[in-house]
């Protein structure tokens, strides 16, 4: 990049930081959440920076805190110069999520630990969030727990019949449990529900299950 001046700046895509002043951070976002409690975006700006340099024992551990801290003020959120959220519940979930989605996007398998922990802790209290269903569903079939993803996709189904990805899902973790039955259901139901991509990849599944 070059500035007005004509000075020449170069991007990389390596990620670096002052120890100290990482540690000064954490101090002031730590004092922040004590004094101000119910302030989600020192909470979510904690999680970024855990999040930004790997740090996903501490980002997990802060997520729970703040799912079981959000579950004792009812979902009372407040946000920058203490503006209330529209809707804090959907906000908070829909980070949670993001978060998830982070922890997943790593493809390290031993971070499945981490997705399932939050997850499960999440789903205690709102069990009836589609998306956190989903993720944590896959997370325990990849982690080879066919029984307990079924039973958050069923959970997932119940609120939305209609949710073509969760009815595929569903379809995938009766296949890996060699329940061919219940795998072309689901497969149908796919079909019934689902966008032409995937109605094309629930088709070429029950061909191969015919076979």
């Amino acid at each position: 990049m070059t500035d007005s001046m004509g000075n020449t700046f170069f991007l990389s895509s390596n990620l670096g930081y002052d120890e100290d002043k990482l540690r000064q951070a954490f101090y002031f976002l730590n004092k922040g959440i004590e004094k101000f409690p119910t302030r989600l975006d020192i909470r979510f700006g904690k999680c970024y920076i855990l999040g930004a340099i790997n740090d996903y024992q501490n980002l997990t551990a802060e997520i729970v805190r703040t799912v079981k801290y959000s579950v004792s003020i009812n979902d009372q959120w407040l946000w920058t110069e203490n503006k209330k959220l529209d809707d804090p519940q959907k906000f908070m979930l829909g980070t949670v999520q993001a978060y998830l989605k982070q922890l997943y996007d790593t493809e390290n398998d031993s971070l499945l630990r981490n997705i399932i922990e939050i997850g499960d802790m999440t789903l205690t209290y709102y069990p009836r969030n589609v998306e956190i269903l989903s993720t944590t569903s896959v997370a325990y079939m990849l982690d080879k727990n066919y029984d307990k993803a079924i039973k958050y996709l069923k959970q997932a189904e119940d609120v939305n019949p209609k949710d073509y990805i969760v009815l595929n899902n569903i379809a995938q973790a009766y296949l890996r449990k060699d329940d061919k039955a219940n795998a072309k259901k689901y497969y149908e139901l796919t079909i019934k529900y689902g966008d032409a991509e995937a109605i094309e990849s629930a088709r070429k599944r029950l061909e191969e299950l015919d076979r």
